[in-house]
């Protein structure tokens, strides 16, 4: 759900290449990662029909309003509220992490640990 309560699943999203970022506010290297993720999807979002949707690993909503005010994000974030998406849906172990799913739904590259822009482009690149 989106910090103001809003449900998103990623089948709402088909038709668009997805990157998936798992963070957590409390987490210095997905801090840094943000302004990358936030700079691809304002470059690309509308050109490439993409879009980054970070999903926070358990905070409160307004932690991540806050956070998403204070940084200017623009991309859409989400609150796994139990880490059921995170843990069970995606088998995430380490933050920060990030998926790519094309146009179809079908996950096409995954890593963990932060990435520079340049590096994340590369991989956008084979699924654009």
């Amino acid at each position: 759900m989106s910090p103001d309560g809003m449900p998103m699943n990623l089948s709402d999203l088909r038709g668009k290449v997805v990157l998936l970022n798992f963070w957590a506010t409390w987490c210095p290297p997905c801090r840094a990662e943000m302004p990358e993720l936030n700079a691809l999807y304002r470059r690309y979002g509308n050109e490439k029909d993409f879009v980054v949707v970070g999903v926070d690993l358990q905070e409160l909503p307004e932690e991540v309003a806050s956070f998403a005010r204070q940084n200017s994000i623009t991309f859409p974030l989400l609150v796994d509220h139990d880490g059921r998406v995170t843990g069970q849906g995606y088998r995430i172990r380490t933050l920060p992490a990030s998926v790519i799913v094309d146009r179809e739904g079908r996950i096409r590259d995954s890593w963990s640990g932060p990435l520079l822009r340049e590096a994340m482009l590369a991989r956008l690149e084979k699924v654009w």
